[in-house]
């Protein structure tokens, strides 16, 4: 076999392996960079092998395309939040064996700071833990367009990089004194984790707004479901409510809550 051919075919294997990530931009990128390379490539390959190898690379596209749509669109159709809630509740009591473990959920209004999720499922976590409830998150990425339209504003806080923290901390105050219950990841740098089960740089925003309007912090160390070839290992998912406490110092309680997520995800992946 040429060596044209042969790298197009490892090429193809991993599109089909990084279309099934549950990962968007980067693989995007890569998917767009290798297009550019794959078209003066397959100028070289034998005419009975480009076919199978166009197809091969549409059809991972097009079927990580329907896996998006198949878990977005019903939401967007049938009821917004309450639906997507619905969804949580299923997904992580009836699919799952969800434990939560630590202290009782708090029944004040309090900011939930939890660890990023290593899947898209791990994303509908949240609804579960107060019924008045909103995420802080990102703008300008597609999970944020798509919240933003299912959700609406009232259940929102979109946060841009490197700026508005008066905005943010301001919208938070009233989310709070509105009876809203806030969540937010606040790993800093989650993409450069060694593992699903280690934690980068925490973020000091949250706990700096927390001291300065008042409200408590409840760390939430969450699990990671495990699958080989798409299929779920177990059904265990376990929660951690960590203590609900006001921030004194925000630089020390960042650093008790990285260790409580360190000690925990230890734990977790003891399976």
């Amino acid at each position: 076999m040429k060596p044209n051919i042969v790298f197009n075919y490892i090429m193809t294997s991993l599109i089909i392996i990084l279309n099934i990530m549950p990962s968007f931009n980067r693989l995007d990128v890569f998917w767009m960079l290798y297009t550019l390379l794959f078209i003066d490539k397959i100028k070289s390959v034998k005419e009975e092998y480009r076919l199978p190898i166009i197809t091969t690379a549409l059809l991972c596209k097009t079927t990580r395309i329907m896996l998006v749509s198949m878990l977005f669109i019903p939401i967007v159709l049938m009821g917004g939040y309450d639906y997507f809630r619905l969804t949580s509740f299923h997904i992580f009591k009836t699919c799952l064996d969800t434990q939560f473990l630590g202290y009782s959920k708090p029944t004040t209004p309090t900011i939930y700071v939890a660890n990023y999720p290593a899947n898209l499922i791990e994303y509908k976590l949240f609804p579960l833990l107060a019924d008045k409830i909103c995420i802080v998150i990102f703008s300008g990425t597609k999970i944020s367009h798509f919240l933003n339209n299912v959700f609406g504003a009232d259940r929102i806080i979109f946060v841009t990089k490197g700026g508005e923290f008066e905005r943010v901390q301001k919208r938070i105050q009233q989310k709070i004194n509105d009876g809203y219950t806030v969540f937010a990841y606040v790993e800093k740098e989650y993409f450069k984790r060694k593992n699903a089960y280690s934690i980068s740089r925490l973020s000091t925003g949250m706990f700096n707004i927390a001291h300065n309007i008042g409200a408590t912090i409840t760390p939430l160390v969450c699990d990671h479901i495990e699958h080989v070839a798409g299929i779920m290992t177990s059904r265990r998912f376990r929660v951690y409510i960590g203590e609900t406490k006001e921030v004194t110092v925000p630089s020390e309680t960042v650093k008790d809550v990285t260790k409580l997520f360190q000690r925990t995800l230890r734990k977790f992946s003891i399976k």
